[in-house]
């Protein structure tokens, strides 16, 4: 596995939870994961299921990663100003398809003042939300079922949570870690990897390489498997982020991640624990990078009150695309090396893990599991 990260590791776990498979992973301490994505979707419980650590399966890793409970996604002035719209997590017992099912077939939708009081009267995570902010010690504690079986998600420090599981992967004794980066990738005559020569000087070889080294590509691109850009349809490009203490935990803690609409642009806050995580994401050909940094510190300073001199966002840049063969000759690309559609619907984790558990049930499939 080339490349740690949550992509990386993430792999790493569900991957080695088939001890008959050694994995090796390439996590150069010099390259700075991304540490962006810090929100995730129900379908994570099923990730850590097969991963397949016993420290996934009770409150101690989301404390580790500083995680807060997520139960939505929530969307403000995006159709129009001071309009909100709500997207609610289902329950992990499937009840909320039959009762919304009843609901708009009944008119509630049309008899609701919106969107939002419609969620919010006949979904479980909408009522949940009208209820005020749930702790994550109470999610765990009164809430076990929706906890362990997908009936809400998590806001979580990507950094710790990669950090994490590296620790605890480690552990096992079919994985190895390499503090290197990639030299140089070898190609056969079919245009396979034959090899990997890291910096060290040392030649590595497998027989199955997953590229996990983010936009980059490394081995996808030298495997020649190639991206198709979507950036004429998804038109983001970049975002400025920045990670804030609170100012007004009140107002500011809640278990849904808030998109607000701006001119040019829309803008994310995610709550953790002990901070938040906010970006602005826009188009760089449609406004010019200085002026959405400027307005993304005029939001922060309106919205919740904060000194702009406090704010020091960093810019990331990113494409929206995909790879048609994720899997090409003996490359597997899993994370963005492999694809981003954009952050709205915070689909890069839930993605990555879903590539790592077909790749995992593939290689099951191939009967290299146990004897």
């Amino acid at each position: 596995i080339a490349g740690g990260g949550t992509a990386g590791w993430s792999t790493a776990a569900i991957l080695s939870a088939n001890p008959a498979l050694h994995v090796t992973v390439l996590d150069p301490s010099t390259i700075p994961s991304i540490g962006v994505g810090e929100s995730t979707l129900p379908h994570l419980h099923l990730a850590h299921k097969a991963m397949a650590l016993p420290s996934l399966q009770t409150e101690a890793w989301a404390r580790a990663v500083d995680a807060t409970v997520k139960l939505g996604i929530a969307f403000e002035d995006f159709y129009e100003k001071g309009a909100r719209w709500l997207h609610p997590f289902l329950d992990a017992a499937d009840i909320d398809r039959i009762r919304l099912g009843a609901a708009l077939r009944a008119g509630a939708l049309a008899q609701a003042p919106d969107q939002w009081a419609f969620a919010a009267e006949h979904t479980w995570a909408g009522a949940k939300l009208e209820g005020g902010f749930i702790e994550r010690s109470t999610w765990f504690e009164r809430y076990r079922v929706a906890a362990h079986g997908g009936g809400g998600a998590f806001h979580i420090d990507a950094l710790k949570y990669a950090a994490l599981l590296k620790q605890e992967v480690l552990a096992r004794e079919n994985v190895q870690v390499l503090d290197a980066t990639i030299a140089q990738v070898h190609c056969d005559d079919r245009g396979a990897v034959s090899s990997i020569l890291i910096d060290a000087g040392h030649a590595l070889c497998a027989d199955l390489y997953i590229d996990c080294t983010g936009f980059a590509g490394v081995l996808a691109q030298a495997v020649q498997s190639p991206w198709v850009s979507v950036a004429d349809r998804l038109l983001v490009d970049q975002a400025w982020v920045v990670q804030l203490p609170f100012v007004d935990p009140a107002r500011q803690r809640m278990n849904l991640t808030h998109c607000q609409g701006l001119p040019e642009g829309w803008v994310f806050h995610i709550p953790l624990q002990s901070r938040i995580g906010t970006g602005y994401i826009h188009a760089s050909r449609y406004v010019d990078t200085e002026k959405a940094q400027a307005d993304f510190i005029s939001h922060l300073t309106r919205r919740w009150g904060y000194a702009p001199e406090a704010i020091e966002p960093r810019l990331v840049r990113f494409k929206t695309g995909f790879r048609p063969k994720l899997w090409h000759h003996n490359v597997v690309a899993i994370g963005l090396s492999g694809f981003f559609c954009e952050p709205i619907e915070s689909t890069a984790i839930a993605l990555g893990h879903y590539a790592a558990m077909l790749l995992a049930q593939y290689l099951h499939a191939a009967h290299v599991a146990p004897d």
